[in-house]
């Protein structure tokens, strides 16, 4: 999963539902997952968009076009 943290890219791995590793696009650590990626379920992530449509007027999301989940 591809995340902006602080306007930069970072990738974030998750295992059975979990994060297990945030790291830049080169590789390197970015340490350990937190919060709020900690919790994001591709369910998760379907809700965060959700909330975020009601808070604002504009919220913009990316989707993967061959798995239609939110990046």
């Amino acid at each position: 999963m591809l995340l902006s943290l602080a306007g930069n890219p970072a990738i974030l791995e998750v295992r059975g539902g979990v994060a297990v590793r945030l790291y830049d696009t080169t590789g390197k650590s970015l340490g350990a997952p937190r919060e709020p990626w900690s919790l994001y379920t591709v369910e998760g992530l379907f809700d965060a968009v959700e909330q975020g449509a009601k808070r604002v007027d504009v919220i913009e999301v990316g989707y993967d076009p061959s798995t239609a989940i939110p990046r």
